[in-house]
């Protein structure tokens, strides 16, 4: 889509938002500002009140490594995105990623998400063996853009495109290779808009048959929204983390560096049980 295009859908998609922020909500003027701050999260985003991810890179350390036995697949929205900053965390030898056309070393980019804390976890009790990460996570990315079949008349932002799809074929690309387990980070575009929270239940369970793998879900903790209940209920229902305890940078939405890596190693935690 062109560059015009994209900015004209974006402009639209905003006063979207205020629409529903206006009926949905008794305090609309409260709503507002996290619902914008979400359309404002793009991919690997750069955010003014966290780390700056120049960085937009899938990890990786620039070598070429073999393909691993099994792989680890991290998706969802800007808190699997993530903003933790790069500070010492580096190459962890036993882990590779895909970049998309090969397998390298994992080294985070400048900004990680709870992949980080898991895999340091992981690498620490399983030093002779070799794990793979798969990672597509898109901010602001409601469950609709991730449902099975997708379609742009359902879709909450059609420039997102066919996430779900778009994850398989990276998948695919991969080898198929066997998933250990699937973390998913994704709710707060749902929780804040009543159409997409009644729907998001069933989105959900068919994301997670079609895998067939352990599906761990952090459970969204954005608040002044207006469905939360309903996105939280759904989320519960599979394995699960609580996220509601961990620290944000200044925008009150996107967990930071420290939260990040307890969020992983929650997941980690989780998944040895």
């Amino acid at each position: 889509m062109p560059f015009l295009e994209k900015r004209a859908h974006k402009i639209k998609r905003a006063m979207l938002l205020v629409m529903l922020a206006c009926s949905c909500s008794k305090h609309p003027e409260k709503d507002l500002l996290p619902l914008l701050l979400l359309y404002q999260s793009p991919t690997f985003n750069q955010s003014s009140q966290g780390p700056s991810c120049h960085d937009q890179s899938l990890p990786g350390s620039g070598d070429s490594r073999p393909a691993p036995l099994n792989v680890l697949i991290v998706a969802g929205q800007s808190n699997s995105v993530g903003l933790g900053e790069r500070t010492t965390q580096g190459v962890i030898q036993n882990v590779v990623t895909w970049t998309g056309t090969r397998w390298e070393t994992y080294r985070p980019s400048s900004c990680f998400g709870p992949e980080q804390g898991f895999l340091d976890a992981w690498s620490s009790d399983h030093q002779n063996e070799i794990l793979g990460l798969v990672k597509h996570a898109h901010g602001g990315s409601g469950m609709a853009d991730w449902q099975v079949n997708w379609t742009e008349q359902e879709a909450y932002d059609p420039t997102n495109g066919q996430l779900n799809a778009e994850l398989l074929a990276m998948y695919q690309d991969a080898g198929s290779l066997p998933v250990v387990a699937l973390l998913w980070n994704q709710g707060e575009t749902d929780a804040a808009i009543p159409g997409m929270a009644v729907k998001y239940e069933q989105r959900l369970k068919e994301f997670s048959i079609q895998w067939q793998t352990r599906f761990i879900v952090g459970v969204t903790s954005e608040k002044n929204t207006c469905c939360l209940d309903i996105i939280r209920t759904a989320q519960r229902k599979y394995e699960h983390i609580e996220t509601e305890d961990l620290t944000t940078w200044a925008d009150g939405i996107h967990f930071d560096t420290q939260a990040q890596l307890t969020m992983g190693a929650r997941f980690y935690q989780r998944f040895k049980e």
